[in-house]
């Protein structure tokens, strides 16, 4: 299931909203007022431009928050991750532990697997399950076809520990490799969004902030998921 992240155009027709608009566009690729409208002749079709120009750039800035939850939440089960594999190696290196210390060891190497699970599953953003497989496309320019596409099966999907044992961590190595993987592919993607900030005469820097208690939104009549500007 492929999901788009476009703006709600049709919820940015009231004035003051058209004026911030164009005023973004008049960065990117307009140029002026006056002379867009010169070559348009048409103040009705400049705010349709001002309009998808903006919204392009949302599309982008909103991919760049998709992008850093992801990696926020790959950053921590990395993390944990690591400890994992070394009580694991504390058990299987320390031939002498009590009793009470590898049942002690093995909790807390359960307790972490359990954290795994936990950041994965919670890494939301504005109603979406980041990692829920999901492949997800933003706008990464201006033209119909600029268009970037974040795996779902690949990038977009959690790390399984769950049959990871003290006395087996196999899988937590592969889940360090393949969280890597993830992570390099997610730095891919973020490049290529703010590229595409760029285009549209975005700052970068005016990525919203990322929050895991964000407001769900509902789908667009299209299918589309619908991030308002």
């Amino acid at each position: 299931m492929s999901l788009s992240i476009n703006p709600d155009l049709m919820g940015l027709q009231d004035s003051s909203r058209l004026q911030q608009l164009w005023e973004v566009a008049l960065l990117g690729n307009v140029g002026s007022q006056t002379r867009a409208a010169d070559v348009v002749g048409d103040d009705a079709v400049v705010a349709t431009v001002s309009v998808s120009l903006a919204g392009g750039a949302r599309s982008a800035q909103d991919g760049l928050a998709i992008v850093q939850t992801a990696d926020n939440a790959f950053g921590d089960v990395a993390s944990l991750l690591r400890r994992m594999d070394h009580i694991a190696m504390i058990c299987g290196a320390t031939a002498e532990l009590s009793p009470v210390a590898q049942s002690a060891l093995r909790g807390k190497f359960e307790e972490l697997q359990a954290e795994v699970q936990r950041i994965q599953a919670g890494a939301t953003w504005k109603g979406i399950d980041v990692l829920a497989g999901h492949d997800l496309t933003f706008k990464d320019g201006p033209d119909e076809e600029d268009n970037v596409t974040i795996s779902g099966a690949t990038t977009l999907s959690p790390v399984d520990v769950s049959q990871a044992t003290v006395a087996d961590p196999t899988a937590v190595e592969a889940a360090r490799n393949l969280v890597d993987s993830k992570r390099a592919d997610l730095a891919a993607v973020r490049d290529r969004l703010s590229d595409g900030l760029r285009g549209f005469g975005t700052s970068v820097e005016s990525t919203p902030a990322i929050s895991h208690g964000a407001t769900p939104v509902g789908d667009s009549p299209g299918g589309r998921l619908s991030m308002l500007l």
